[in-house]
């Protein structure tokens, strides 16, 4: 089991390590200049909404990155199939000149752009006309009247909003029906995979409980002890899709178990005490539910790996009996290695396209065999379950 455990945790440092620096790597990139000239280079990394209106390009002969702003360049792109233009938009009520990406490249263009307007990020543009903004508190019906020049490729449905998926495919056809001779070339990636690593803090309490015999033999004694409230944090690697609601999250967390209580009755006192530290890996599959354009709620729940650093039970009786008195010290062994499960549900709240502050309330059980010997040697059970609150952000 602690073999197991080391390589958890060797196995989540490395995921985490390679994808901080993979972040960090700028893509290659080209951009095309208003005179046609095409430079290669490397695009830096920049906020979504600074690439809108202005890019940093450093190309391949210089040693420093320049600004680009759409009045200097027509094109720029990442790799082979991330190309984004320079157009004319009305958003919001302002006419503004600004970095569209291009989804569907044909007669009829399907262009994207995050956080530029609140009313919609998608866009459509026929040849030699003006771009058309897909708002959306209008649904599909005004895409349908723009497509209503072409009945088999109309739709009428009672989808809610608009998507990547099924904008692209609904141009590309549209494009294939009207102009069937011509080029119609979809960009849209079939898989964007997100690979998000943040921070976490927060604090857990809950109780520890046995499932077998009775402490010192006597029934319903200390079955439940309750758990101060003590602090966690960690980190944690989130790798999603945003065509999917699933999310997949690896963590690697530290906690700390501070437990006492006395039990004082006329004849006796007892004590139990538990104190160690801990290291919790839980792996979640989590479900998005309907977000808005910031705010991204979400469920979870998972397997849950652990590890106890010096895990001993203390349990101490004293007994007072006239002027007699007499005490009773007993130690019991934990094993080292845990098992269980975590549930719960957050929120994220989106900052920038990669940072995003993270609030999350969770239930968590794990357990452990003991050794509890006063009399004989016996096997227990011992179930460590709480509440977590923690908040974190992604870097």
């Amino acid at each position: 089991m602690q073999n197991k455990f080391t390589y958890c945790c060797l196995l989540l440092a490395l995921l985490t390590i390679s994808a901080t620096f993979a972040q960090k790597r700028g893509p290659e990139a080209y951009l095309i200049t208003t005179a046609n000239d095409t430079i290669k280079g490397t695009l830096k990394k920049q906020l979504e909404k600074e690439r809108l209106r202005s890019i940093r390009f450093k190309p391949v002969s210089e040693s420093n990155f320049t600004s680009y702003s759409p009045s200097q360049i027509k094109v720029y792109g990442v790799g082979d199939s991330i190309q984004f233009v320079a157009r004319e938009v009305m958003a919001d009520g302002q006419q503004q000149t600004v970095f569209l990406k291009l989804l569907v490249k044909g007669h009829t263009n399907l262009y994207h752009a995050e956080d530029l307007s609140s009313a919609g990020d998608y866009y459509v543009q026929r040849q030699g006309e003006k771009v058309v903004q897909l708002q959306k508190r209008h649904n599909l019906t005004e895409l349908n009247y723009l497509l209503s020049d072409c009945p088999e490729v109309q739709q009428s449905t009672t989808k809610s909003r608009y998507s990547a998926k099924y904008l692209t495919s609904t141009i590309h056809a549209y494009n294939s029906c009207r102009h069937p001779d011509g080029i119609s070339e979809v960009l849209l990636k079939p898989s964007k995979t997100s690979y998000l690593v943040g921070v976490r803090l927060g604090s857990h309490f809950g109780n520890i409980g046995y499932k077998g015999n009775d402490i010192f033999g006597e029934k319903n004694l200390h079955e439940k002890v309750a758990e101060a409230p003590s602090m966690m944090g960690g980190i944690f690697l989130n790798v999603s899709d945003e065509r999917s609601n699933l999310m997949l999250q690896a963590e690697l967390l530290f906690r700390n178990y501070n437990i006492r209580q006395i039990t004082r009755q006329p004849r006796y006192t007892r004590t139990f005490e538990f104190k160690t530290n801990a290291i919790q890996v839980p792996l979640l599959l989590q479900f998005k539910l309907p977000a808005s354009q910031k705010v991204q709620p979400y469920l979870g729940a998972g397997l849950s790996l652990g590890y106890l650093f010096k895990p001993t039970i203390n349990h101490d009786i004293s007994y007072e009996e006239f002027v007699r008195r007499s005490s009773r010290q007993d130690v019991e062994k934990t094993e080292r290695g845990t098992i269980g499960f975590v549930a719960g549900g957050g929120v994220f709240y989106k900052l920038t396209n990669r940072n995003r502050l993270l609030l999350e309330l969770r239930y968590s059980q794990e357990s452990a065999l003991t050794e509890y010997s006063p009399i004989g040697k016996e096997r227990r059970t011992v179930y460590f379950s709480d509440i977590q609150l923690t908040t974190g952000i992604t870097l």
